[in-house]
């Protein structure tokens, strides 16, 4: 059985991270600053579960002290830092405050549920 799995799955999920947010967008974006937008959902969702990821890694496999904010501290790092690149480095891409709030909601419901998530993995 594969020793660090959550760990492996929590690179790979950072690695799809980065990816998708670097590419060139194939469809036309609708400039809309709703924060309801199904783009928002999949920024929400999609940090969800990247904390969780990371929370089930530092807790099961790598052993740090305090993994749930360690957690929350490294997914916000990744959605900021990959917003900032957007922003400056990108010409096909554009920073997006809305798109770093979805990103924190995600991270929030994750500290939110904490305490069940821990019992169901206990």
């Amino acid at each position: 059985m594969l020793k660090y799995k959550f760990t492996y799955f929590t690179f790979l999920f950072s690695l799809l991270i980065i990816f998708f947010s670097v590419i060139p967008l194939q469809i036309s974006v609708v400039e809309s600053y709703n924060f309801f937008s199904p783009d928002k959902l999949l920024h929400f969702l999609t940090y969800l579960a990247y904390t969780f990821s990371i929370y089930l890694s530092l807790l099961k496999e790598i052993d740090v002290k305090n993994p749930k904010l360690k957690s929350m501290f490294i997914a916000f790092f990744i959605g900021f830092s990959l917003e900032l690149i957007q922003g400056f480095f990108l010409i096909h891409r554009s920073f997006e405050i809305l798109d770093l709030f979805s990103n924190c909601a995600g991270i929030l419901t994750f500290v939110l549920v904490t305490k069940t998530i821990k019992k169901v993995i206990a």
